[in-house]
């Protein structure tokens, strides 16, 4: 596994290099083909005359490959600083939607934080006569059934009317 070098800048000046010349040819590439395309789909547009007919509408179709390379050649030089934009744009509303979000919940959470923990208060309710008992309950109040049964395998305690121990997989 190799280790990258702490001293070696991540940007280097080839980086640098190669991101001016795409910086320089994009734009350079989208005026042409946004050139080429005007320079073919004109004649369309135009008091129709007595003359011959439009010849130059094949431009535009070479035009429009020549202005998607240079919008994707201008997009690698200035994506960068197109990507620090965005983060400046974006972070504040992300932000701000997490503090309202959490703000608003709150009470939310809090009332489901109380249930649950009311709920586990309250136990195991008997299979039998449906009684309700604190979590360490061995035996029902109200029938005197037990509310666990014992693995006869492991000796783990299992709920009455669990059919299979929780811990082995043992019949019960």
């Amino acid at each position: 596994m190799s280790m990258k070098d702490p001293k070696k800048p991540f940007i280097t000046k080839q980086h640098e290099s190669l991101r001016r010349f795409f910086k320089v040819i994009g734009p350079i590439l989208v005026l042409i083909g946004i050139f080429l395309m005007v320079k073919g789909v004109a004649p369309l547009f135009s008091p129709m005359s007595f003359g011959p007919e439009p010849n130059t509408f094949y431009l535009a179709f070479i035009g429009m490959p020549i202005t998607f390379v240079g919008f994707f050649l201008s997009g690698l030089g200035y994506g960068g600083k197109l990507a620090k934009y965005q983060a400046r744009e974006y972070t504040p509303v992300a932000k701000d939607s997490f503090n309202y979000f959490t703000k608003e919940s709150q009470e939310g959470i809090r009332n489901l934080s109380t249930a649950m923990r009311e709920g586990n208060e309250t136990g195991y309710t008997c299979p039998n006569c449906g009684a309700t008992h604190q979590p360490d309950s061995k035996y029902c109040t109200q029938c005197g059934k037990p509310l666990y049964k014992s693995c006869t395998s492991c000796n783990e305690t299992n709920t009455r009317d669990a059919i299979y121990c929780d811990n082995c997989g043992s019949s019960l």
